[in-house]
């Protein structure tokens, strides 16, 4: 496997001496285009419970580091970060074919192949037709992703128990199916467009949604997923809104077997209005998770302004906040507010981002409740 490794990095370490070639549409093996994007950011992160030891946290951390090797029909990319140990290696394969108004389009991503095995597989996997009105998906494939909060280069939070909007809902601040497999159906409008996707999934496929077991065991019970979850698009005169929402059903593959009640529910409403230079947006997301006899139910809101000033800058706010669902002394609200700027660094090609943050958290449990504050510098280069 090391081996392959270094055979591998050394062929795109290869490719990429040639790049210049390529934006001329002449590079080997039918590659037209080559994209990647290197970022780097110091941040400080201070913590401050009611209970327990104050914290100070200065990072130098690697963002990113990729690069994207692509053709009509394929593309090649390697990417690494800090958050993950391993250097990834992935395979697309695409294809799109047209006759009159209509289209078949095709796409495949093995995932991780140079990694271990365990972590190898598919990405996204789906075929879909239609037209220029509607059209039909079916495979695996991400969730539509409608949050949207602004630029918030740094937030805060606390370092234990700390609750914000990516991080009280099951499947993240954008509400997605956890495993996604089924079909959407695809409607445009004109200025309206809707989406009606159906899960059809089993707890094979999309384990954080496996029933157990009524016997006081907890052992997990094989389990078929489906429900809905359909979307509604509006974009007109500077205005964009944006809702969605799903509800999950779960039944054991084994109908002898008493399972614990389980339910998913989830909505969330994003919104924007363009006014000159400046970009109001504002959003609202809720969640029902019921396993049982307990009911978490999350929730999380907030607003934000972008306004682009000249030469490629931009400043930006933000405010949100969140509350986790739970009932009694675990409950935890937090507040949040940040400030960014972005500008050019020197040549247009490289962005340099500063921000900061604050944040307070109330708990009835003083471990979980308290200040925290922010900052960072992040530097990006894309081409």
């Amino acid at each position: 496997m090391k081996k392959f490794k270094s055979l591998m990095l050394a062929a795109l370490a290869s490719a990429a001496l040639a790049a210049p070639s390529f934006a001329e549409g002449h590079g080997p093996a039918g590659i037209t285009k080559v994209a990647g994007e290197v970022v780097f950011g110091l941040t400080y992160a201070s913590s401050s419970p009611d209970e327990g030891n104050p914290t100070v946290v200065n990072d130098a951390k690697v963002g990113d580091v990729n690069i994207k090797l692509s053709s009509d029909h394929y593309a090649l990319e390697v990417e690494k970060d800090d958050e993950d140990a391993d250097t990834n290696v992935n395979f697309e394969i695409f294809g799109r074919v047209e006759s009159g108004d209509n289209f078949v389009y095709a796409f495949g991503e093995i995932a991780d192949i140079a990694g271990d095995s365990a972590e190898n597989g598919y990405g996204d996997v789906y075929l879909q037709g239609g037209n220029k009105t509607l059209s039909l998906k079916v495979g695996q494939f991400g969730n539509t992703e409608y949050f949207g909060n602004g630029m918030g280069v740094s937030r805060a939070g606390l370092a234990t128990g700390g609750v914000n909007p990516d991080n009280v809902f099951e499947g993240g601040e954008n509400l997605l199916i956890s495993g996604f497999h089924g079909l959407q159906l695809d409607v445009s409008a004109g200025d309206i467009s809707f989406e009606v996707a159906v899960p059809w999934m089993n707890s094979d496929r999309a384990g954080a949604y496996t029933l157990t077991a009524d016997d006081g065991t907890g052992a997990a019970v094989a389990s078929n997923i489906t429900g809905i979850r359909p979307g509604v698009k509006f974009n007109s005169g500077g205005v964009d809104a944006k809702a969605i929402f799903y509800s999950l059903s779960f039944s054991p593959q084994n109908t002898d077997i008493d399972t614990v009640e389980k339910t998913r529910t989830a909505a969330q409403v994003v919104a924007s209005l363009q006014a000159g230079a400046a970009k109001i947006g504002a959003f609202y997301s809720m969640q029902t998770r019921g396993d049982g006899g307990t009911d978490v139910t999350p929730t999380a809101a907030g607003a934000n302004v972008t306004v682009t000033l000249g030469g490629g800058q931009s400043v930006g706010a933000s405010f949100d906040t969140a509350n986790n669902g739970a009932e009694g002394v675990a409950e935890a609200t937090s507040t949040r507010f940040s400030a960014s700027y972005s500008t050019p660094f020197f040549v247009e090609a490289i962005t340099m981002k500063a921000g900061v943050g604050t944040a307070a958290q109330s708990s009835d449990t003083k471990t979980i409740a308290g200040g925290a504050s922010s900052a960072k510098l992040e530097w990006s280069y894309a081409f």
